[in-house]
């Protein structure tokens, strides 16, 4: 069994990770965001509209509201997520639980665009891509990514932790009290 201090040495190098992570998630948050608001593609070369987040939003379509909705995910992952990795495995998996849900909402957006784009061509090779796509597609691997090396780095760095051991066989052998 090793000692207290042995064990909180174990742990410091893996808590010291949580900076660099912390970036990434911030970097690929951003990178995300940035992406999903511009234009990401359009019909072909001869078209003026471009579709992009910030364009469907902004226009005048009452069925495109809830749009809004992915950019608010975004400002919470943006102003929450730096404070959110740092807290504990419990809440960086509850900001990767976001990150998906949000980079899944705009992979959904995305490919709505496309159907749409393409309707009238019925050809995708004539589609003239835009920075937005090549934002977009990395910023969210790097957020996810982030989100969920956040969370292996508080479970391992928990269970390395003084006493962890301790407390999940002490947990393993008492009854759980019986319901009143």
């Amino acid at each position: 069994m090793a000692s207290e201090g042995t064990a909180v040495t174990t742990a410091a190098p893996l808590v010291a990770w949580l900076g660099p992570t912390r970036f990434a998630f911030l970097a690929g948050a951003l990178l995300s965001l940035l992406g999903f608001a511009l234009p990401w593609f359009r019909v072909s070369r001869g078209y003026a509209w471009w579709y992009g987040g910030w364009d469907l939003l902004t226009t005048n379509e009452p069925g495109l509201w809830w749009i809004a909705f992915l950019f608010l995910g975004y400002a919470i992952l943006v102003v929450g997520g730096y404070w959110l990795l740092g807290q504990g495995a419990g809440e960086a998996a509850l900001l990767a639980a976001l990150a998906i849900a949000t980079a899944l909402g705009t992979l959904v957006v995305v490919a709505l665009a496309a159907a749409d784009a393409i309707q009238d061509l019925g050809r995708v090779y004539n589609i003239d891509l835009n920075l937005g796509l090549f934002l977009m597609l990395p910023g969210h691997g790097l957020m996810i990514a982030a989100a969920f090396f956040g969370v292996v780095i508080h479970l391992i760095a928990a269970f390395l932790s003084p006493g962890a051991a301790e407390l999940a066989v002490a947990s393993l052998d008492s009854p759980e009290p019986a319901a009143d």
